[in-house]
Order: structure tokens, then C-alpha cells, then sequence
């Protein structure tokens, strides 16, 4: 019996440490425009893509993903990648709104926020939880406003808009290097775009009672359980939430590349290595 109890506390406690994929995208649709793309894609809305001003030059290039490679392990990629710039946001909403949260994949990451307006908006960061995300990208030239952003827009805004924050997180270009603001706090890091290879960014948001906390990987190792010390970390004074993922690649057309955006428990859900999906 005390094997018995043994062996399923220990199955319960391997469970609970490895977590799970809530949302992954890994591009994996023709060669087509963006806009409305990726529709039934895990952890999503229905909506798909949604692109500022319906720019059709943002596209799926399904001919191979971004291969992201680390002391000699690659990060499992699915699909094709994404590709866009100019004066355009792009952004998708997570499977996060009123009519999906309290039962899909982020229930248990669920809270209401009381918009300027006093409207109750549900959105995802709940206090005692953590999340982690990470993505990759290919800068393709030298321009400015290059942005990542998870969000919440206020109301019924797109998740592209990038005006009437209820809340943000930020990794952008600034002064050369890659920068992380949290809702006004910012930190940047020592490093600066590489044009030559994918960049694998991860994010770890603790969503804390006694205020949150954000912090950034970028080029992290594959897989493992402890990523090391962060590039930055930021401790924002308002509390972090976010419903959407949202992308400004550059002023220019063909600015950059993207591909495989990972939501998960824990950080090697978001990291993983080797053939296959998630």
C-alpha cells in the first residue's frame, strides 16, 4: 500500500513540475497574407491574425520555420514562419475573452480588470500564478520601431492597437540594444540585434500580490529546467495583464521574420528541443 501511495505521489508531483503548452503557434498554413490566418491554432481565439489596416505584405512562408540552434540542440519547430513590416501592427488575441476564459486552456489564469470606462474586462494574470512565453525573430534590415508586445487593449480594441493600454509588456530596440518595459518600468539589456541568426526571446511574469514581476531571456539554452540569470527584469508599479500578442516588425516592408510563439507553464514547455510539435 505504501508502495502504491509512494508511486502515485510521485507521478502527481512529475505532473505538476512539468506543466504544459497553452498556446503555440508555429505558422503552419500555406503560403498565403496573414490577415485571418491561423485559425484553430491551440491556445488562440477563433479570429486569427488581425492586421492593421488589412496589410496583405504581412505573409506565411511555408517553405521552412526559423531554426533557433544552442550548444548544439534545436528548438522543435512546426510549419512555415511569418513575414511583414511597413506602418503596420499585427497582432492576435489569446484565447482569453469573455466568452472562452473561464473554460478554456487560461481559466486558471483568469481575472477581471475594471476598465477607465468601469467595465469589467476579463483578461489573463491572476495572482499566485506564473506564466512564460517565447518566441523567435529574424531581423531582415535596420529599422526603427521594432517591437514584441503582449497586451491588453481596452474594450473591444483589435490586438494590434497599440494605444489605450489597460496594461503591457514590452521587448523592443532601444538605443541600440533589446529593452524590456513592464508598464512603464524599464531595463535594457547588454545585447543588441543579430542579423545573422534567429534570436529566441522567453519571457517569466509572475503575477504576485506583492507586485509583479517580468523577466527576459534572450538566446537562452534548450530544454533545460534553469535558464540562468535573465537578461533583464523589471518590477512594473501597476499590476501586469495581458489578452493579446502584438508585433510591429518596422517601418519598412519585409522588415522581419517570426515563428514559433509558445505559451506555457513552465520554461522548458516554451523551449523545447529536438524534431516535432508540442
Amino acid at each position: 500500500m505504501r508502495t502504491t501511495i509512494a508511486i502515485v505521489l510521485s507521478m502527481l508531483a512529475a505532473g505538476a513540475a512539468r506543466g504544459g503548452i497553452l498556446a503555440y503557434e508555429p505558422f503552419d498554413g500555406p503560403d498565403a497574407a496573414l490577415l485571418g490566418s491561423g485559425k484553430g491554432a491551440k491556445g488562440w481565439s477563433a479570429e486569427g491574425w488581425t492586421i492593421q489596416a488589412s496589410n496583405l505584405s504581412f505573409r506565411v512562408d511555408a517553405s521552412a520555420s526559423l531554426a533557433y540552434v544552442q550548444g548544439g540542440r534545436a528548438l522543435q519547430t512546426a510549419g512555415g514562419r511569418a513575414r511583414g513590416g511597413g506602418f503596420s501592427n499585427c497582432g492576435r488575441d489569446l484565447d482569453a475573452l469573455a466568452a472562452t476564459i473561464r473554460r478554456g486552456v487560461f481559466a486558471p489564469y483568469h481575472k477581471t480588470i475594471v476598465s477607465p470606462r468601469g467595465r469589467p474586462e476579463p483578461t489573463i494574470g491572476k495572482e499566485g500564478t506564473t506564466l512564460w512565453v517565447s518566441w523567435v525573430a529574424l531581423p531582415l534590415l535596420d529599422v526603427e520601431g521594432r517591437v514584441f508586445s503582449l497586451h491588453h487593449p481596452a474594450g473591444k480594441l483589435p490586438p494590434w492597437m497599440f494605444r489605450d493600454h489597460l496594461s503591457y509588456i514590452d521587448v523592443a530596440v532601444l538605443d541600440g540594444v533589446w529593452t524590456l518595459d513592464a508598464n512603464g518600468a524599464s531595463m535594457p539589456t547588454d545585447i543588441p540585434e543579430d542579423y545573422d541568426r534567429p534570436t529566441l526571446f522567453v519571457l517569466k511574469i509572475e503575477f504576485r500580490e506583492a507586485g509583479d514581476m517580468v523577466s527576459l531571456w534572450i538566446n537562452p539554452p534548450l530544454g533545460a529546467e534553469d535558464p540562468g540569470p535573465p537578461a533583464a527584469m523589471a518590477a512594473p508599479k501597476k499590476d501586469v495583464c495581458f489578452r493579446c500578442f502584438r508585433l510591429h516588425p518596422g517601418k519598412v516592408p519585409d522588415a522581419e521574420e517570426w515563428d514559433e510563439i509558445r505559451v506555457g507553464e513552465t520554461y522548458a514547455d516554451v523551449t523545447p528541443a529536438g524534431p516535432g510539435v508540442p
